[in-house]
């Protein structure tokens, strides 16, 4: 009856070590990539807005050639608090399935005003009303598209929602694998305490190993400093955002490890003394 009660004891710290480990990730995954407060801080940790002012200016400069009209015309076309304000409206229509637009009104009126005012202080002859409206169309399209390639929301929102209905399930699932796996290991052997520290520390230091391991191996295998997503400013986001969550498998990992390795080594510093006393 003692070896099977063993080997139950062995099968339930082996699921209680997937337990925890599934558990641990969904845990990370929740706090930040489907935590629309992380993903924004990135933006501000990662100068994301003034990036992307600086490649938007840079856009706009491109159709200043075609235009013959000088750089005076995007002075003030937009500012970073424009770009961050604009931001936000496109990650809440993916976090929160919204289907705000943005505001291009006031990029196309500050462009209409700066082109009247280059045209008249210049003396340019300009063909129509017509092309003028046309450059404004393009220029604020280009703006739009700039900002956060819009045409994905859609497919970001149902990919997000989909991706945290399966953790949501996955918590549950591995909450209670820990949960019930946890109280046969403690039930099964009350009297003899040391050995439940035991029994809990080895998932623990299993679990611990893994993640760091596992955050070692993913930095090895895949070249994340030279992944390309859209553009440069949203790349150097999302390039932080996989090193941050990394760096926190690595230390959620650590911590596991130790907590696990101290139960260990106090139940067999508790069993030493007990079979000391006895002797």
């Amino acid at each position: 009856m003692g070896k099977v009660i063993d080997i139950l004891r062995w099968i339930c710290a082996i699921i209680l070590a997937i337990g925890i480990i599934v558990l641990g990730l969904a845990q990370i995954v929740s706090s930040t990539i489907f935590s629309k407060r992380y993903v924004l801080s990135k933006f501000e940790e990662t100068d994301y807005y003034i990036n992307t002012y600086s490649q938007v200016n840079s856009d706009f400069e491109n159709y200043i050639y075609q235009s013959g009209l000088n750089k005076g015309i995007i002075e003030n076309l937009v500012t970073p608090e424009d770009i961050k304000e604009d931001t936000e409206i496109i990650i809440s229509n993916i976090y929160d399935g919204k289907n705000a637009k943005i505001d291009l009104d006031k990029v196309k009126d500050r462009l209409r005003s700066n082109i009247q005012r280059n045209i008249t202080e210049k003396n340019i002859w300009v063909r129509s009303q017509e092309t003028i409206e046309k450059y404004v169309e393009v220029v604020s399209e280009q703006y739009n598209d700039s900002i956060l390639h819009t045409d994905i929301e859609e497919k970001l929102f149902n990919g997000i929602e989909k991706a945290h209905t399966l953790v949501s399930k996955l918590t549950t699932i591995s909450a209670s694998m820990i949960g019930i796996t946890t109280i046969i290991i403690l039930t099964t052997c009350i009297k003899k305490y040391w050995r439940n520290m035991v029994m809990l520390g080895i998932p623990l230091v299993t679990s611990g190993a893994f993640y760091v391991f596992m955050q070692l191996y993913i930095k090895y295998r895949v070249d994340i400093k030279n992944i390309m997503i859209l553009s440069e400013a949203i790349t150097y986001t999302i390039r932080t955002i996989i090193f941050n969550i990394l760096d926190i498998i690595n230390v959620s990992g650590i911590i596991m490890a130790i907590i696990g390795f101290s139960l260990i080594l106090t139940g067999n510093i508790i069993r030493a003394n007990k079979h000391k006393h006895r002797n």
